[in-house]
């Protein structure tokens, strides 16, 4: 049996925090592992994969990023971010950030 739990709340990242007292790195890092059982949880999901793309990017890992984006475009050919990226995005400021990262693998 799959653990849905995942599936029913948004996986923190650092577009909306784990807990406001936390510094961005336990937010990020917290984002990350979260993202990243959420995917063991669902491992066919193109969603897991965006929200851990967006985190390791911030985090400033490239490489383990590209990894996923490869993956998401494997999923789903056609694939486009543009609606996750405007849904997750609180602010312009964020929206730009998590925008910039998704057009870095082209997956917009």
């Amino acid at each position: 049996m799959r653990n849905i739990g995942a599936l029913t709340r948004t996986p923190p990242t650092s577009l909306s925090k784990v807990r406001s007292s936390e510094s961005p790195e336990i937010s990020l890092a917290r984002a990350e592992e979260w993202s990243q059982r959420a995917l063991q949880s669902n491992p066919d999901s193109p969603l897991c994969r965006y929200y851990l793309v967006h985190a390791l990017m911030q985090k400033g890992d490239p490489a383990r990023a590209w990894i996923l984006a490869n993956e998401i475009r494997m999923l789903d050919p056609g694939v486009k971010g543009i609606g996750l990226v405007r849904s997750l995005a609180q602010d312009s400021a964020r929206r730009d950030q998590s925008q910039e990262h998704m057009a870095h693998f082209d997956l917009i």
